[in-house]
Parts: C-alpha cells; structure tokens; sequence
C-alpha cells in the first residue's frame, strides 16, 4: 500500500504567500484558462501525460502565459518584455504580497525555508521597476 502524501506536498508550492493565486485556485489547468484567453492557446502541447502545457523555453510562450495569467487571476493587463521574464509570476505575486503586508503592518510568517519579505524585498530592488511590482 503507498503511503499518502505528506500535507505539504498535496498543495502546489507551500513556499507561496497565502494569498497568491496558486495558494488560493491550485495549479493554473492551462487548457481551460486558454478557452477563456484565447492568446494563450498559439502556445499549448500537450505533454506525455496528456495535460496542456507550454515549451518552457520559448519566451514568446513565456509572455503569453504570463500576461493571461495575471489578466486571469487578477484582471491586470501587463506590457512585458520577452526579454524581462524573471522572476516568475508565483514570485512577482509573493514580492507583491509581501510588500503589501509590509506596508500594512501585517504579522508575517514566512516559510522558513524562504528569505523574509524584507530581504525578498531588498533583493529585488534592481527589478522594483517591472510594471508587475507598481501593482
């Protein structure tokens, strides 16, 4: 008999902020965010599981995925570069939380296998001009 899963591993990324859209919808099921996204769909395979994905090193895919993903999940419409994908959307929205929690004196928790949002902050400060983190 398999053992189950440990608690941890049944969600996507324990390391997300609570609030990000991973923590609150699950993993994003690209095929049905497609059929409301229409310019997501240029973009989708299906993989050896038969499950929709995208070719994670085309960064044309990347920009697509990234900007439906913040128009699906928060109704933001992003101008991204291709060339300025990183950090990845779970990260921008962790970065978003954390500041928002900073600046309204929340009691934050964080992971601790995860940097504090001061220094998750800090350390993103060469990037603080990306259009997501003026959200």
């Amino acid at each position: 008999a398999k053992k189950p899963l440990p608690k941890a591993a049944l969600r996507f990324n324990h390391r997300a902020h609570p609030r990000t859209a991973i923590q609150r919808f699950g993993k994003p099921r690209f095929d049905s965010i497609a059929a409301r996204h229409p310019a997501l769909a240029p973009f989708l395979a299906k993989n050896h599981f038969g499950k929709a994905t995208i070719d994670w090193k085309d960064k044309e895919a990347l920009l697509a995925l990234s900007t439906t993903l913040f128009f699906h999940y928060h109704n933001i419409r992003l101008a991204l570069s291709s060339e300025h994908l990183c950090p990845t959307i779970t990260l921008r929205e962790n970065y978003i939380h954390w500041i928002a929690d900073l600046v309204h004196g929340a009691e934050i928790h964080p992971p601790t296998n995860h940097p504090p949002p001061a220094a998750a902050a800090s350390a993103t400060s060469a990037a603080s001009s990306s259009p997501s983190h003026g959200v």
